[in-house]
C-alpha cells in the first residue's frame, strides 16, 4: 500500500479589490445665475472676458477656506479648468489643486489647496407625530380639517361659535345644544 496524501478541493485565491478611490472636496459651490445681484454682472465682463469665472459659496471648514478662499470670490479656474469642468471630472483625495481667485478691488491671485475627503452625510431626525388626530368620525381627516383641529380654527354661526379642538368639543357640543334647543315651556 502507498501513503498518498488526501485528494482535497483546489481553491484559487484571488488578490483583494482595492477600495474605491474616493474622490476629493474643495468645499466651493458654484452660485446660481439666478442669485447674482446687478452689480455681480457688470463685473463679470471685467473680472474675465472669457465668461468662465463663476462666483462661489464656501463651507467655512472646507479646503478652500482654509486657503483664503472666502463666499462671493470670483473662480477663474482649477487647475487650469473651469469650475464646473474640474467638478465634473474630479480628483482623488489628497491632490494638490492652484486655485486661481478674483476678489473685486484685488487683483487675482492663486490659492493652494489639498482636497480632503468629502464631509459625511447627518440622517435628519423625523419630526414629532403632530398633535391632531389622523380620523376623526370613521373618515380620515384632509389637510384643511388637520389644520382646523391643530390650531382651534373658531367656525362662527349667526347663534353659537364652535371650538374644533380635542379638549373643547364636549363643551361645543354643549353649547350647540343650550344655542339651539328650544326653552322648556
Amino acid at each position: 500500500m502507498t501513503d498518498s496524501p488526501p485528494l482535497a478541493p483546489v481553491i484559487t485565491l484571488r488578490a483583494a479589490a482595492a477600495p474605491p478611490a474616493l474622490r476629493g472636496w474643495h468645499g466651493m459651490i458654484e452660485r446660481s445665475h439666478a442669485q447674482y445681484s446687478p452689480a455681480d454682472w457688470m463685473a463679470w465682463g471685467t473680472v474675465d472676458p472669457t465668461g468662465n469665472a463663476r462666483i462661489v459659496d464656501v463651507a467655512p471648514w472646507s479646503p478652500a477656506a482654509s486657503a483664503g478662499v472666502v463666499s462671493g470670490d470670483w473662480i477663474l479656474s482649477l487647475n487650469g479648468e473651469r469650475l464646473d469642468t474640474f467638478d465634473r471630472r474630479g480628483a482623488l483625495v489628497g491632490t494638490r489643486v492652484r486655485v486661481t481667485v478674483h476678489r473685486l478691488g484685488i487683483a487675482p491671485w492663486i490659492a493652494d489647496l489639498v482636497l480632503m475627503p468629502p464631509p459625511a452625510r447627518t440622517r435628519r431626525e423625523r419630526l414629532p407625530l403632530p398633535a391632531y388626530p389622523q380620523v376623526a368620525c370613521g373618515r380620515r381627516l384632509g389637510a384643511k380639517q388637520r389644520l382646523q383641529w391643530r390650531h382651534g380654527v373658531k367656525k362662527k354661526s349667526a347663534r353659537c361659535t364652535y371650538i374644533r379642538t380635542d379638549q373643547g368639543l364636549a363643551r361645543s357640543i354643549d353649547r350647540h345644544r343650550q344655542c339651539h334647543e328650544p326653552p322648556p315651556a
